[in-house]
């Protein structure tokens, strides 16, 4: 029997899709399957003003990144179809559904201009209205059909006067629907607008276009974000206007996502974004007070984002690299030398970065890097980041949703098996980057080392690295598994696998090289270089007799030959490294060693 489930996932490509959009998909996603029935994307592209190139393709890569499949939409197409509005509204499917309802009376032409809304809100203000909208308590007072003779209208439209089709709403009513996860929820007609439904240039409001779509395309829940709950009595007079009421699909309105520091929605401001919008504008603010004759054109903001832009990202993957940059930043303009002080302070002081900033910094609100066409400005994504799909997908799904125990780790089997939505919460859920981390760390670390190596791969060439073997490469797995989050840092963290030391970590040297350090190392050097089986067992049976035979505690030793082959403190044992990159490279580290430090 076919299932009469049915959803949609219904982005505007006006930008990037947003981490909140891809749990909505998510959850859409779990619904359908867990009811075998149809998982529909419909691109929601009405407003010609707000839209993006690529950004279409990009909720499409991105929802196929993190293994939300949908059966029906946009490249695949359906039974449905056409699934990509824009296209709909060309075969003139919303045109007879406005004809409709105007013939009915349920809407009506307006003609007012930008003016004369603009007069009408303030003279609602100065009344003292605490409503100052376009609703029935206004209407009669407007330039529009239902103030008009119909000779009039109609010697306007003849003359084509340009115009809006507005939704009458019903007067002092209260339009209330049941919400799965709020139940009841009222609004008074009173402090509702007769919003537009076909704009000026012949194309239909999200409004018109999604009830219309919705009801063709025979959805019966529709799963979205908060924000659109205070739209949902206009659609429920559209389906009533229309006749459709009986089979008006269910409303399921989601917990919005929160910020990690403070209160308030997560927006593109909690992430590197914010921070580099808020250096720019604290670098033009000294540029004005210091240098008032420095013209700030668009061109010029464009360009100072851009390259604060270029540095974070530069920053987030590689803090030397960003050094260096910033060491050779050219300050021959005012410009110049005060984003180059300003991001020395922020980056590189004792003072440092607070606490909130270096959440932001940390933080991806993107699933995929995104370059933006407009300002060609690069914004992270979680994908370029390092983070695993389904370590994303499962830390999204419990971000408004409670499987009922205390169980965290599920995979997509589980959620579709789990997911309900009697569980979903009413209030919103921190979006907490440390806690999306520890996801992506006990996924990473229960990946096999094949798949894993895998994974490594292009980090691995991208910093050059083409001359080790694939059995080098899992052995070093092995020994870093339990000490990374996040893939990259099999590169990063475990750099001395790939290379000497260049240097030594001035901290360490300071508290663990003394004097003796020196002739201790000697002395190992020497007993190494006399073992045959290069193996960690006889290297620490060589370590352990050295230390018997010095007299000497075995942090006297220990701590200079980590150094020494690391350059750092702390990884894993150091016997494993020692036979990992070999007795040649392990003899040549520690005399490198003995050489630097004891001058």
């Amino acid at each position: 029997m076919k299932s009469s489930i049915a959803v949609r996932f219904a982005p505007s490509p006006t930008g990037p899709l947003h981490i909140g959009g891809v749990r909505t998909a998510l959850y859409n996603y779990l619904f359908a399957k867990q009811h075998q029935g149809r998982f529909i994307l419909r691109i929601e592209d009405t407003d010609r003003t707000r839209y993006v190139p690529g950004a279409e393709e990009y909720i499409i890569e991105a929802l196929r990144w993190v293994g939300i499949e949908f059966n029906e939409g946009v490249s695949i197409g359906g039974d449905y179809g056409p699934y990509r509005q824009s296209d709909r509204a060309k075969a003139g499917i919303y045109q007879q559904y406005a004809d409709q309802l105007l013939q009915s009376g349920h809407a009506y032409y307006a003609f007012d201009t930008p003016e004369e809304l603009d007069a009408m809100r303030v003279r609602l203000k100065a009344e003292g209205s605490s409503v100052q909208q376009y609703n029935y308590l206004t209407r009669g007072q407007m330039n529009n059909s239902l103030s008009l003779t119909q000779e009039e209208v109609q010697q306007r439209l003849d003359a084509g006067e340009p115009y809006v089709v507005r939704m009458r709403m019903p007067e002092d009513e209260t339009i209330s629907f049941q919400d799965i996860v709020r139940e009841e929820v009222s609004f008074h007609t009173a402090n509702l607008d007769d919003k537009i439904l076909v704009k000026g240039d012949g194309m239909p409001t999200y409004h018109l276009a999604n009830v219309v779509d919705d009801h063709l395309m025979e959805i019966s829940h529709v799963i979205r974000a908060e924000e659109w709950i205070s739209s949902t009595p206009l659609h429920v007079a559209l389906y009533r206007a229309f006749g459709w009421e009986d089979s008006m699909p269910h409303f399921v309105h989601l917990p919005v996502l929160l910020k990690s520091f403070g209160k308030g929605k997560l927006s593109k401001r909690d992430s590197a974004d914010g921070l580099i919008d808020d250096l720019a504008k604290k670098i033009l603010k000294k540029i004005k007070k210091s240098h008032p004759d420095i013209s700030q054109t668009d061109e010029a903001r464009k360009q100072l984002g851009l390259n604060i832009s270029h540095f974070v990202m530069r920053y987030r993957r590689d803090i030397q690299a960003a050094r260096k940059e910033l060491s050779d930043w050219p300050t021959d303009s005012p410009i110049g030398l005060a984003t180059q002080t300003l991001l020395s302070e922020t980056f590189f002081s004792d003072r440092g970065l607070n606490e909130k900033d270096k959440g932001r910094l940390a933080t991806s609100v993107f699933p995929l890097n995104w370059l933006d066409p407009r300002t060609d400005r690069n914004s992270p994504g979680l994908r370029e980041d390092g983070f695993q799909p389904d370590a994303v997908l499962n830390f999204l799904v419990l971000l408004g949703w409670h499987p009922g125990t205390e169980e965290e780790i599920m995979d997509m089997s589980k959620m579709i098996d789990s997911f309900g939505l009697d569980r979903v919460h009413k209030a919103g859920a921190k979006y907490e980057q440390d806690k999306l981390l520890w996801f992506n760390e006990t996924y990473l670390r229960a990946r096999d080392g094949q798949e894993i190596l895998s994974l490594l791969q292009p980090h691995l060439q991208a910093a050059g690295i083409t001359d080790k073997s694939d059995a080098y490469l899992l052995v070093m797995i092995e020994l870093l598994r339990e000490r990374v989050s996040m893939v990259q840092e099999f590169v990063s963290s475990g750099k001395y696998f790939f290379e000497a030391p260049s240097s030594y970590d001035p901290k360490v040297v300071k508290k663990r090289w003394k004097a003796d350090s020196p002739l201790l190392l000697t002395a190992l050097s020497e007993a190494f270089a006399g073992i045959d089986v290069w193996k960690k067992d006889p290297l620490h049976q060589a370590f352990q007799e050295l230390l018997a035979e010095k007299e000497v505690g075995a942090g006297k030793i220990m701590a200079p030959l980590r150094l020494a082959l690391t350059g750092v403190a702390g990884g894993p044992g150091v016997f494993e490294i020692a036979e990992l990159i070999g007795k040649e490279e392990t003899i040549k580290r520690l005399n490198a060693a003995i050489s630097a430090l004891s001058m």
